[in-house]
């Protein structure tokens, strides 16, 4: 006889789990839903991704002055004269060599 309480009670949590479940199964597949229409979470990885790769960008006038040219001057420069003073930069900060 004690049998019989126990299975109503077993029986009452997997009704409740059931239920729970079910309405949160339903939320989260209509919030996918959405999030699809919008895009989905693909686009939104994305663009933090693309945020974030922004802001570790150098700046123009920051390259500028890394790589000793004056604003006026990049046009005139040539290109080579620009590439030789990129490698010196890049290899005095190449670790092999003791940069950093």
């Amino acid at each position: 006889m004690a049998l019989g309480p126990l299975a109503r009670l077993i029986l009452q949590g997997a009704a409740v789990f059931t239920s729970v479940f079910g309405r949160a199964f339903i939320q989260a597949y209509q919030q996918a839903l959405i999030n699809a229409r919008k895009g989905g979470a693909h686009s939104a990885a994305a663009t933090a991704h693309t945020a974030v790769q922004r802001s570790n960008k150098m700046q123009l006038a920051e390259a500028r002055q890394v790589l000793n040219v004056e604003k006026g001057e990049l046009l005139e420069v040539d290109m080579r004269k620009l590439r030789e003073q990129y490698e010196k930069i890049f290899d005095a900060n190449d670790p092999k060599k003791g940069g950093s």
